[in-house]
């Protein structure tokens, strides 16, 4: 009954087709950082074209589980697609989302979460048929990822060591979190992010695995006393923040479909740039709101890096025999040649979400060849 009384309302709103007004779904609410990729994306179309988007907002219209239905069918033009919720639908892409881990091992860097989006949005539209083809066959258009700041366990009691995660019912948003948590003995409880705040309060969980910059963006520095910073380390980049409907895609010119990889890169770089920018903002001042940041030990990060070693033929494993995913083993080690790419490409990028905004367009975005990209 909600997925039709959202079919009717979208009819009711649709707009004549030389308006160029596109319908947009999220289910982010607009104090998440993740909800920057919206705002940027829409800007920077409104302010270099006459094409416009209505936005609908924390699950206004459709909630996140029903936007990849309302994508497929037309409800909405553009939706924001979180494909960790869906692994069977998109497992090609989520492979790549699983290999986060990588970004947070071995050559340090100062802004994993910028590098993976990177490497996400280059492996997909350049290296990635598969990937492509698996967002068709939904009826979408992949265009760009985003990607969290460093992965934190922000908790109700602390964890200071491996051994303080056993029996801890511990929040995740990806299969790789998750087997990390259970690594160590702990529970993974799956629960959608906007309901993560609740889960915490209500003791559901115990901890969540998640950027520090959520204790704003999510206000879980009200129910959280603690934090341990890159520990699991790695970061959410699962997110698809301006997928499109092909039909809608395959309408516009070659010219509005340049426009929209150029928004694409504002959007995807608004929110990787506000997570970063959160979470250092956020270490400072957790301790006013009475939040004690707990640096990773050498201990716990070691631990950390002989978990990734042991993860790595599993998720192999998983993805060839569960989903059937052919030649995981390159897919695997293309996405390791990428992450050490994008260390180095993030090494000289100024903090700034201009900055990082240029770096998506000239390194990947720009390179999208519009006269075919979608459109077979």
């Amino acid at each position: 009954m909600k997925f039709l009384l959202a079919v009717s309302i979208a009819a009711a709103m649709a707009v004549p087709a030389d308006a160029q007004e596109f319908r947009m779904a999220s289910g982010y609410p607009v104090t998440s950082p993740a909800y920057k990729a919206t705002e940027a994306f829409v800007k920077y179309l409104t302010e270099n074209s006459d094409m416009t988007v209505q936005v609908h907002h924390s699950g206004s219209l459709l909630a996140f589980t029903e936007i990849p239905a309302g994508l497929r069918d037309g409800v909405v033009d553009i939706g924001v697609i979180l494909p960790p919720y869906y692994p069977s639908e998109f497992p090609e892409s989520n492979l790549a989302a699983n290999l986060t881990m990588l970004m947070t091992n071995g050559t340090p860097t100062k802004a994993p979460g910028a590098a993976m989006a990177g490497v996400m949005a280059e492996y997909i539209f350049f290296n990635c048929e598969e990937c492509l083809e698996g967002y068709k066959s939904h009826n979408q258009v992949y265009l760009g990822s985003l990607s969290s700041g460093t992965f934190d366990l922000l908790c109700r009691e602390a964890v200071r060591s491996p051994d303080d995660l056993k029996g801890r019912k511990v929040r995740v948003g990806a299969a790789n979190f998750g087997r990390f948590v259970e690594y160590y003995g702990g529970v993974q409880v799956a629960i959608p992010a906007n309901e993560m705040y609740e889960a915490v309060a209500q003791g559901v969980a115990d901890c969540v695995a998640n950027s520090v910059s959520d204790l704003t963006g999510y206000k879980m520095a009200e129910v959280v006393n603690y934090a341990m910073l890159d520990i699991p380390g790695g970061v959410y980049s699962g997110v698809d923040p301006q997928n499109f409907n092909r039909e809608t895609w395959t309408s516009l010119t070659e010219d509005q479909r340049r426009i929209l990889l150029r928004a694409a890169a504002a959007g995807s770089a608004g929110a990787t740039a506000e997570y970063y920018a959160d979470a250092l903002r956020n270490i400072e001042s957790a301790p006013s709101k009475g939040v004690e940041i707990i640096p990773a030990s050498d201990e716990i990060r070691a631990a950390t890096a002989a978990f990734l070693e042991a993860d790595l033929p599993v998720i192999e494993k998983q993805f060839t025999e569960e989903f059937g995913l052919k030649n995981v083993s390159e897919k695997i080690a293309k996405v390791t040649e990428l992450v050490e790419k994008w260390k180095g490409i993030i090494a000289d990028w100024d903090g700034t979400e201009a900055g990082l905004a240029e770096i998506y367009w000239n390194e990947v975005f720009s390179k999208v060849d519009v006269a075919t990209y979608g459109l077979d």
